[in-house]
């Protein structure tokens, strides 16, 4: 363009050189103007364009930039989410190992009052027999050589009473 504007000048001042020099000052003066206007016309074109490049740049340096962070996003919100899995997979079998935990407490605690009644119904009967007959076989001066450490009947009477106090031992007999 300044191309243009500077062959413009140069024929204005050849055109002036041969009419009057007033007419020539003016003409060399319209024609500075325009190559003036010219060179700001050309400068304010070159900065718009540098703009539109910058802007544009900016532009896509920006989506650039956003895209990265919503991958950066999703990676994260899958990484949450496995984890939020991971975590209620881990709650389920704690759960799960706490039922069963008292699933088996409760069957130790049945199988000890199972034992238990066996054990009352099996083996009391089988050791009073058994007593029976060394008591039926011996003296009483065999089983307490010292009478003073002979047991009396309120002893005897004291250890009845939580035998027949207790519910376990009625099921025995």
């Amino acid at each position: 363009m300044s191309i243009v504007v500077s062959a413009l000048v140069l024929a204005a001042l050849g055109y002036a050189a041969t009419i009057d020099i007033r007419l020539a000052a003016v003409l060399a003066a319209v024609a500075l103007a325009l190559l003036f206007m010219g060179l700001v016309l050309y400068h304010q074109a070159r900065h718009a364009h540098l703009l539109e490049s910058l802007a544009d740049e900016s532009a896509a340096e920006l989506e650039s930039l956003r895209q990265s962070m919503a991958e950066r996003l999703d990676a994260l919100q899958r990484e949450l989410d496995g984890r939020v899995a991971h975590l209620a997979d881990v709650e389920q079998r704690l759960l799960a190992s706490r039922a069963e935990l008292v699933d088996l407490r409760r069957r130790v605690a049945a199988a000890d009052a199972a034992t238990e009644r066996l054990a009352m119904a099996t083996l009391l009967p089988a050791i009073a027999e058994q007593a029976a007959q060394v008591v039926s076989g011996m003296e009483w001066a065999e089983l307490w050589p010292d009478l003073a450490e002979a047991p009396t009947v309120v002893d005897m009477v004291a250890w009845a009473t939580p035998i027949a106090d207790d519910p376990g031992a009625a099921v025995a007999s």
